[in-house]
């Protein structure tokens, strides 16, 4: 499904041979201005998410693997847009490209094997105004859901359900 501010961008530089791979990570011409870098490794299964910054807090992001394989998905947080509730999900290997991800969507992923990711963000991150909607909320068609040996953080299973989250967002308008 496409997602208005959801872009995959193609990586210009991914350089193979029988070593392995040379990949340029950041080159001011083709990212936004970025304020912070960060990485995580993941055991396969683990699920992180969905994640999100409040107000002007929000952060824009772009997601990249550099070894493993993620099933990638952003959520449509905003309550006035089409696809408002839908997600748009892609698998992310090193050679995929980097996924451009807007700073009203929600995002995580399932790493589908052991995986190493790092996140350029427009801006810091400010703990006071994190968001968290729980990853195995009803109401959301996501592949992970279907599974039993998920490793899914306590931060994250306490997340507001998918539920509660459209109620306070309607609230909001």
């Amino acid at each position: 499904m496409e997602m208005k501010g959801v872009e995959l961008i193609k990586l210009n530089r991914l350089f193979n041979d029988e070593r392995g791979f040379f990949m340029e990570l950041y080159k001011k011409s083709t990212w936004p201005v970025m304020q912070q870098v960060n990485s995580s490794y993941s055991h396969k299964n683990v699920v992180r998410g969905f994640h999100y910054q409040k107000g002007e807090y929000a952060q824009a992001k772009t997601v990249q693997v550099l070894s493993g394989k993620i099933l990638d998905v952003v959520l449509d947080i905003r309550p006035n847009s089409p696809t408002f509730g839908s997600i748009y999900k892609i698998e992310l290997t090193p050679g995929t490209g980097a996924l451009k991800i807007d700073s009203d969507l929600a995002h995580g992923f399932w790493a589908l094997e052991p995986s190493f990711v790092v996140y350029h963000c427009d801006k810091e991150y400010a703990p006071q105004f994190e968001g968290c909607i729980n990853p195995m909320s009803e109401g959301l068609d996501i592949p992970w859901l279907y599974q039993s040996d998920l490793i899914i953080s306590d931060k994250d299973i306490k997340g507001l359900q998918w539920k509660d989250f459209k109620n306070e967002r309607m609230q909001d308008l």
